[in-house]
């Protein structure tokens, strides 16, 4: 019988070796880098330019007349102004009169004692 170092042995020498075999290789047809200088914005500009007729280029048609129009002359509310209305329609602090009821001095703290969590179970499952 064979060992497993024997077996190990006949399968190497079944496979080839590095170099007994020929590889193939891909041919790649691929792009390459362009060489093309493109346009600067400059010369995107001076382009787009060249397109656009001059000033004095083309013919405006005389026959529509334009009329001038006119300035308002109303005088508008500044800011200062109409802090100055709201202020004069909002009554001052001694114009109020106010009702006086008989409040006690100072506040108090409540002398109630409130159900705790436990306690509100406690009750709930009473019930």
């Amino acid at each position: 019988p064979k060992s497993d170092v024997d077996w190990a042995v006949k399968r190497a020498a079944a496979m080839p070796a590095p170099g007994d075999y020929e590889v193939r290789t891909a041919q790649t047809i691929g792009g390459r880098f362009s060489t093309a200088a493109p346009k600067t914005d400059i010369e995107w500009r001076i382009f787009r330019s060249s397109q656009v007729p001059g000033p004095g280029a083309y013919s405006v048609d005389k026959t529509y007349k334009l009329r001038g129009g006119r300035m308002s002359q109303s005088r508008l509310v500044s800011d200062v102004d109409w802090i100055l209305r709201r202020a004069a329609k909002t009554p001052g602090p001694g114009s109020y009169e106010t009702e006086k009821k008989n409040l006690r001095n100072g506040g108090r703290f409540s002398t109630a004692h409130p159900k705790s969590d436990v306690d509100w179970r406690i009750y709930m499952a009473s019930r």
